[in-house]
């Protein structure tokens, strides 16, 4: 895009499409153990769906209406794996992420998806993805359904946690989805950030701070740069990948025995504040959707 304001407008609209995985529970006291997870995009108005306040809706939760939200998992790498998680958590009995012979089918009671919730969260397929697990009732009431199986008693420590309504964020920020800001800082100042950032470095003959390469600004799933808002730093993806890596190695920040492929988080070489490796590549992406 090349109108800034354009591109700006785009992203404010467009940015907070969360690709949620969401588990909701049956306010019918008729009903009152039931629940049913789904994917959207759009949390408010799926859930006005499900509840025959809008057309369409699955048709699985039109006898137990009404519904309301347990809780919401974001932070995923794309739409693909937000459905992807979103069938191993209804279908614990089939996925390979975890011991499926715990598991029976057709099982949908709240407390046995929560525990679902949290093997999967602690699974080696996803104990390293930078996950966001917002809930969205009281913590007490959580822990009430939850019994023996929250997912957050073990959560693994790369993994956000956040609480409240959408309708106490609203009234606290002005914004009912400021639990998703990244590193407290709101959608329209990271993109101004990302803006100024891309303005300077495309004035200069801009290099890899690490290893000194030419870097193609344009060509943007090739770089990061730091989230903070006063820090310059920049540099391929793979090199600062590499570096991270080597940081969580020497910490012993392993959470196995294999070598893994992408680092969890790291310390910006420069600023030395710390970095969600999700939170860069979301932030890149951002960039992309404003710039080209």
């Amino acid at each position: 895009m090349s109108n800034s304001k354009e591109s700006s407008d785009y992203v404010l609209n467009k940015r907070y499409e969360l690709d949620v995985v969401y588990l909701l529970r049956s306010a019918n006291p008729a009903y009152k153990n039931s629940a049913y997870i789904g994917t959207t995009p759009t949390p408010q108005k799926r859930l006005r769906m499900h509840n025959g306040e809008l057309a369409a809706g699955a048709k699985r939760t039109k006898s137990r209406r009404p519904w309301e939200f347990v809780l919401l998992v974001y932070g995923f790498p794309s739409k693909i794996a937000a459905f992807q998680f979103e069938w191993a958590w209804q279908h614990p009995h089939r996925t390979r992420h975890i011991d499926s012979y715990s598991y029976q089918k057709r099982d949908n009671q709240i407390d046995t998806k929560l525990r679902v919730l949290s093997d999967l969260f602690c699974s080696k397929s996803y104990c390293r993805w930078p996950l966001h697990l917002h809930i969205m009732i009281s913590l007490d009431e959580f822990n009430k359904i939850s019994k023996k199986s929250s997912p957050i008693s073990n959560l693994p420590k790369n993994f956000r946690i956040t609480q409240g309504s959408f309708d106490t964020y609203l009234s606290e920020t002005g914004n009912m989805y400021s639990f998703a800001d990244i590193n407290g800082i709101p959608k329209d100042l990271r993109y101004a950030s990302q803006f100024n950032k891309f303005e300077k470095i495309k004035q200069k003959n801009p290099k890899c701070n690490l290893c000194g390469g030419i870097i193609d600004i344009m060509n943007h799933e090739t770089y990061l740069t730091c989230l903070s808002t006063s820090c310059m730093y920049t540099s391929h993806i793979l090199c600062l990948a590499n570096l991270f890596l080597a940081q969580e190695k020497s910490e012993k920040n392993h959470l196995s025995n294999d070598e893994p492929l992408l680092p969890i988080s790291g310390r910006c070489p420069d600023c030395e504040q710390t970095l969600r490796w999700g939170d860069l590549i979301d932030t890149m992406h951002l960039r992309r959707a404003l710039l080209e």
